[in-house]
């Protein structure tokens, strides 16, 4: 009967011994530094933090940080307070390969030495007073080992792993008209919205109309407009058949991006360019107008276009025919001349006035 006591005894104590460890001992786990946007295989430095909701002190504690199937990504000790929040040193990550929904687990084990110095809680009312034996623990009053504070916990966490999205851009095509079956130069270039280094990718040239590839390059050089895309100057012939014609410049999809498409809309003609029309645009002052933009285009045609320079003064060469030239800028009345008749080997000299439009202001 003696041992039956005896174990009831025991078990009375384990009982009050786990209610005193786990009474509104509440643990928050947080992953500090998370990027807004979390891109596959991006590397960010992230810090793993605990919080308890009687504010002990965890340092020493163990957090470790697994991926899919249990693997473990970083397994770092509570080593700093920061607010309420007990915090590891920086971790470098990097997420997955592909673009998902992925579910991470933070581990939280207590320190060794947890509950052997005493309640590590500021604020549980039923801790020992400064004048009371400070060598006191939980648990001895039942003449039982230590027991610490707080159990092991686990922390899901949800991650939603974007992929690169890339835009692609041609530039360089001046006026949009080439001769047809001869040879034009213009850039394409590629930009990744997560910064990645694209040199050596492929980018294509599809003709749409005819469904064939035109060329493929490989990306060498970073510049283009704002200087944020990687580039290839290519060289191919125009389409043997006169009239509007379609390209699409693409850039085949990877582990990490998105496959990408941009239209190429351009017209081919049937002979060179052999005339030349000079414009020059000004203010009702006199004044050499910048940045105005000069369009010539033959009825059914695509317009031959370009701008103003600081003289005020734009060049296009153009097929003989006849034309209309228009002028705009903002802020200024658009004009145009109809019917101009351009010869092969000459040039049109023409003058456009524009007046400031003051109901654009």
């Amino acid at each position: 009967m003696a041992a039956n006591n005896n174990e009831a005894e025991i078990d009375e104590g384990l009982a009050v011994q786990e209610e005193l460890s786990d009474a509104e001992h509440v643990l928050t786990c947080c992953i500090k530094d998370m990027p807004d946007k979390i891109y596959a295989c991006q590397k960010a430095e992230i810090i793993l933090s605990v919080a308890c909701s009687k504010h002990c002190d965890l340092s020493g504690a163990t957090v470790t940080l697994c991926g899919a199937e249990g693997s473990v990504i970083a397994s770092e000790q509570l080593i700093k307070q920061v607010s309420k929040e007990w915090c590891t040193r920086s971790i470098e990550v990097t997420f997955p390969e592909e673009a998902g929904t992925y579910e991470w687990t933070v581990f939280f084990e207590p320190s060794p030495d947890e509950g052997l110095n005493g309640w590590q809680s500021e604020e549980d009312s039923e801790y020992p007073s400064d004048d009371e034996d400070s060598s006191w623990v939980p648990g001895d009053e039942y003449g039982l080992d230590a027991c610490p504070l707080h159990e092991v916990q686990e922390f899901p966490a949800v991650l939603k792993v974007r992929s690169h999205k890339v835009s692609t851009l041609a530039w360089g095509l001046l006026g949009n008209h080439f001769v047809a079956d001869e040879p034009f130069t213009f850039t394409v270039g590629a930009q990744c919205d997560a910064s990645c280094d694209l040199k050596g990718q492929d980018i294509s040239i599809i003709d749409i109309d005819a469904e064939k590839p035109v060329h493929t390059a490989k990306l060498e050089y970073f510049g283009g407009p704002m200087k944020t895309f990687w580039c290839a100057d290519v060289t191919v012939k125009a389409p043997k058949d006169p009239g509007k014609h379609t390209w699409d410049i693409v850039l085949p999809a990877d582990k990490v991006h998105e496959e990408t498409h941009r239209p190429l809309m351009f017209w081919v003609i049937r002979q060179a360019p052999n005339a030349l029309v000079r414009v020059h645009v000004q203010t009702t002052k006199g004044e050499p107008l910048t940045g105005a933009s000069v369009s010539v285009q033959a009825k059914g045609d695509s317009p031959y276009r370009a701008r103003t320079d600081d003289g005020g003064d734009a060049m296009i060469k153009v097929p003989e025919g006849i034309y209309t030239v228009g002028v705009s800028k903002s802020a200024y009345m658009s004009t145009q001349d109809q019917n101009i008749t351009i010869k092969e080997n000459s040039a049109a000299n023409l003058t456009f006035v524009l007046e400031e439009d003051y109901m654009d202001y």
